[in-house]
């Protein structure tokens, strides 16, 4: 193995905006599905209490078929579930019932997006912000959609604006930092990445993006602090390895890099071929 300096990279995209922010007319619902916000439920647990919504929110449907709510409450149960098909069924039976209701136009956008449809999830969001342009999640998973189909300019748009409407959303700045560092705008992103983390420190991934940013900038020191911090967070985030493993090798710590790079290939097997090059270099 030999030294590497900034210019690789290995950027995997970000999952985490996608899942719906409910604070609209769902929250109450959730809260009461999933329990209260003091305690985070066990995946079994929870997996079984979105069943339970399911199963209610069908007897509802049966005895009121016209009832937009509970299409809107039902289809976001079975996206977490992974029934997208059922969702985006759910979801267009909402938005035909009551078509001025800006929150199942966003739930079937975030849907069409995990389905891999992204213009058709883009032009979901677009029309919920014309239904309520202070929509700040549909702003958010907008301006990351754009960027992951190559328009991330036009993303990054978003994604500030996200940041106005809600300048105390951790989860914005992360995602518009990781779209700056799209755009090779790695300070940006460094920076947007240290606000995330002044706004909430525990976000294993803030620390994993502005590792990977400092990376890219030649802070080698500092990408290997960040991603040891992550991991420290999210003891299996591959991302961490990757870009500590990159790090260490371009202060020719074999040992450190290889260990860590070897680690990076078992948790992103989608990029096992481009590690495995490194690692045999």
């Amino acid at each position: 193995m030999t030294g590497l300096g900034p210019g690789v990279q290995l950027r995997p995209k970000i999952q985490w905006h996608h899942d719906p922010m409910l604070k609209t007319l769902l929250l109450p619902v959730v809260l009461a599905v999933l329990g209260s916000c003091s305690s985070v439920p066990s995946p079994d647990d929870r997996t079984a209490s979105l069943n339970r919504t399911i199963q209610e929110t069908s007897r509802t449907i049966a005895a009121n078929p016209i009832n937009a709510r509970a299409y809107t409450i039902r289809g976001y149960a079975k996206e977490q579930l992974g029934d997208l098909q059922g969702a985006v069924e759910d979801q267009s039976q909402a938005i035909k019932l009551n078509p001025l209701d800006p929150e199942p136009l966003y739930q079937r956008g975030v849907t069409n997006i995990r389905r891999g449809l992204h213009e058709d999830g883009i032009m979901d969001l677009t029309r919920a912000l014309r239904l309520n342009p202070q929509f700040q999640e549909a702003y958010l998973s907008r301006g990351v959609a754009k960027c992951d189909t190559g328009a991330c300019a036009d993303g990054l748009k978003d994604l500030t604006w996200a940041i106005q409407i809600n300048p105390s959303d951790p989860i914005a700045f992360m995602s518009r930092g990781w779209a700056r560092g799209m755009l090779g705008d790695y300070r940006g992103e460094i920076e947007d990445n240290t606000r995330a983390i002044q706004l909430n420190s525990k976000l294993a991934e803030a620390y994993a993006n502005r590792g990977a940013a400092k990376y890219q900038t030649g802070d080698f020191m500092g990408a290997i602090d960040d991603s040891t911090l992550a991991l420290s967070l999210q003891p299996q985030m591959g991302l961490g390895y990757y870009y500590r493993g990159l790090a260490y090798l371009a202060i020719n710590r074999t040992a450190e890099a290889r260990a860590d790079l070897v680690q990076a290939q078992v948790l992103l097997p989608e990029f096992g071929d481009e590690i495995g090059k490194l690692l045999h270099n």
